[in-house]
């Protein structure tokens, strides 16, 4: 793990070092101390990639597998994300001396009357069970975090995070439908907590309910969250799954804008093949293995490129 007499990283908000050949450990804090929820990190390099969650403190060691460890970085990109938080981005081309700094910085402060778990108006009652209820996801006790985050909820029931949590809680241990609820109610309340809408994406994709991922993400696009690619590229996917090229290929482009999710450029590439953009196909499908060159689904990518490349007419 990160600490400052290892790496020289003392203060940082993402650290990042190769304390063993093969890993990169880091660390994750926003306002000086660990985030209240497990912070997703992803670690894509050109011979290894890692996807997985901060503990307790915050902290991370990313596992590539690599016995060389100057190989490690190469095309390496770190990434952090907290719900209520900017994505924290660094591209790292070779070890350095004391570690990459990302800085991970709150959304911009709303102007409407809704709340988060830090506003005065939470009764520190509802506050001590929200906070127990996110101890208990991260320990994957998910039965647990519910009674703890329906405790909040009783005591305030205007606590729009835990209801996002709370949708945590049922989607761990399967209550799909009833996590969307959570999501919506969450949303109700805070209409820019974005992770309820990508949560609820996911659920509504995931069975194939492009109606409702479109509804979805069209409600949030227009808030405009730039810091949450993940909801142009399933507003990209719904629409693309619903016939509607010249939508999806809008938010797929945004997507691709904000430089922060590879894939957004695979299906970037799909939807212009549909289009009969050959060329520009193969650009995007190729930049999206460019960027994650070990993706689970690299050699289907492949062939696709290949099958794409195969189509483009003569120059």
């Amino acid at each position: 793990m990160v600490r400052p007499g290892l790496c020289g990283l003392a203060g940082v908000v993402l650290g990042v070092c190769l304390p063993l050949a093969g890993q990169i450990s880091g660390r994750v804090v926003v306002g000086g101390g660990p985030p209240a929820e497990p912070a997703l990190v992803t670690v894509a390099c050109g011979s290894g990639y890692w996807r997985g969650y901060s503990d307790k403190h915050g902290e991370f060691i990313a596992s590539l597998g690599i016995k060389n460890p100057r190989d490690v970085f190469v095309n390496c990109r770190v990434e952090a994300a907290i719900s209520g938080f900017t994505r924290g981005i660094a591209s790292v081309t070779q070890i350095p001396a004391s570690g990459v700094l990302v800085t991970l910085y709150p959304l911009g402060r709303r102007e409407d009357s809704t709340v988060s778990y830090l506003d005065l108006a939470v009764p520190a009652a509802a506050r001590k069970q929200f906070e127990k209820g996110v101890g208990e996801l991260r320990a994957r006790k998910w039965k647990n975090a519910e009674a703890s985050l329906r405790k909040a909820i009783a005591v305030y029931p205007a606590y729009a995070p835990a209801w996002n949590e709370l949708g945590v809680a049922l989607e761990g241990w399967g209550n799909f439908e009833e996590a969307r609820k959570a999501y919506t109610r969450a949303i109700a309340l805070d209409a820019r907590l974005f992770s309820a809408y990508a949560r609820c994406a996911v659920i509504d994709a995931n069975q194939e309910r492009w109606d409702r991922v479109a509804a979805t993400t069209d409600a949030a696009i227009k808030l405009d969250p730039v810091e949450w690619p993940v909801l142009f590229f399933y507003n990209a996917v719904a629409n693309f799954n619903l016939g509607r090229l010249e939508e999806a290929e809008q938010s797929a482009t945004r997507a691709v804008a904000t430089d922060q999710f590879p894939r957004a450029h695979y299906i970037l590439g799909h939807i212009l093949a549909a289009k009969g953009d050959y060329r520009a196909a193969v650009e995007h499908m190729s930049k999206y293995l460019d960027l994650v060159p070990f993706a689970a689904d690299a050699p289907r990518v492949r062939a696709e490129i290949q099958d794409a490349r195969s189509r483009q007419p003569p120059l």
